[in-house]
């Protein structure tokens, strides 16, 4: 069984900490944008920054979780990006957001598979991460 990668795009270092603790300790490779323009560009969607890090080898992450209200590029517009790319259209999305009155919105793309209003729980946040990925 390969090890999954998992794509966590969250500005709030805390958050980030504790995603990023609670999903290696389950077994999974962590990757993590502290900006939007920072995803797009891990991604190889687009170059944004002046210190960036596109012309590396874009990942494929096996899941995303995303937060929407990031620095540089929202996670509407990386969420509109992705449709637009063939190799990254069907990878899944957890969004992970304080905006949960969004939630018909981000429900509506179709890689969205499913929402978390901060403050999460982290054993449903687990739980979702198995049931999506493995």
């Amino acid at each position: 069984m390969s090890v999954k990668t998992v794509l966590i795009v969250e500005d709030d270092k805390e958050v980030q900490t504790l995603i990023r603790f609670v999903l290696e300790r389950d077994g999974y490779y962590i990757k993590h944008a502290d900006t939007g323009g920072e995803a797009l560009e891990l991604l190889g969607i687009e170059h944004i920054g002046p210190t960036g890090k596109f012309g590396l080898t874009p990942i494929i992450p096996d899941l995303i979780l995303l937060d929407i209200m990031l620095p540089e590029v929202d996670g509407y517009t990386i969420l509109s990006k992705m449709a637009q790319k063939p190799e990254l259209c069907n990878i899944p999305v957890i969004v992970v957001t304080a905006k949960p009155m969004m939630l018909d919105l981000f429900m509506m793309s179709k890689n969205v598979k499913h929402f978390f209003a901060k403050p999460f729980n982290t054993k449903l946040l687990r739980e979702k991460v198995k049931e999506i990925v493995g």
